[in-house]
């Protein structure tokens, strides 16, 4: 509903954009569906990493082995990360990325 209209160009145009739980998901190019953690797409606005609120410990391994070398960006409650317009960082709280089934930094 929000790709190719005003108000998903408003959306993505936007400088700062804050997101809150699995929202947060459909922002990148690839987006982690919440019923069972397979990647599908996104809407782009924002690119590099997948973005989605940590699930059981079986279906976040589902994700992660679908996901194959994408950053999977997996947000807690305390969980803030920032995408600068070419890449994302952690700012604070309960973030943890993996590429694969590796732990990284963003």
């Amino acid at each position: 509903m929000w790709r190719a209209n005003a108000f998903g160009d408003a959306i993505n145009a936007a400088p700062l954009l804050v997101a809150i739980g699995a929202v947060a998901s459909v922002l990148g190019d690839v987006m982690i569906d919440p019923r069972g953690g397979a990647p599908t797409t996104g809407l782009g606005y924002r690119i590099g990493a997948a973005l989605c609120v940590p699930s059981s410990e079986d279906q976040m391994l589902r994700t992660r082995s679908l996901l194959g070398d994408v950053p999977l960006v997996a947000l807690g409650p305390t969980g803030v990360v920032c995408h600068d317009g070419e890449r994302w960082s952690v700012v604070t709280g309960d973030v943890v990325v993996t590429r694969g089934h590796d732990v990284v930094e963003l």
